[in-house]
């Protein structure tokens, strides 16, 4: 079996252990923030938090409804960048307050 690159390798192993959907789910939690900074700012994404990933809702919390509205206004743009980031798997975001 011939591998063309260290990801490719890395992907067949991961799904081969049946953990490759909680690895880019991680993934994407956790570019979640450089997403957000990338688009918005720093202090835009301090005011908002990845808390997990589920059937490809990416559930977020934010300091204010404000900051929750223009997150959905950029969610497509969102999406797009976090999905480069991440290898995929993230349909749509979430939002929730705390």
């Amino acid at each position: 079996m011939a591998f063309s690159s260290l990801r490719d390798l890395l992907t067949r192993s991961l799904r081969t252990a049946g953990i490759d959907r909680q690895v880019r789910a991680a993934q994407a939690v956790d570019a979640f923030g450089a997403v957000v900074a990338q688009h918005l700012g720093a202090p835009a994404a301090a005011q908002a938090q990845a808390v997990h990933l589920r059937d490809g809702v990416l559930t977020v919390r934010c300091a204010s409804s404000a900051m929750a509205q223009e997150l959905r206004l950029r969610e497509p743009k969102l999406l797009a960048t976090l999905n480069e980031r991440a290898g995929g798997g993230v349909d749509r975001l979430h939002f929730i307050q705390g």
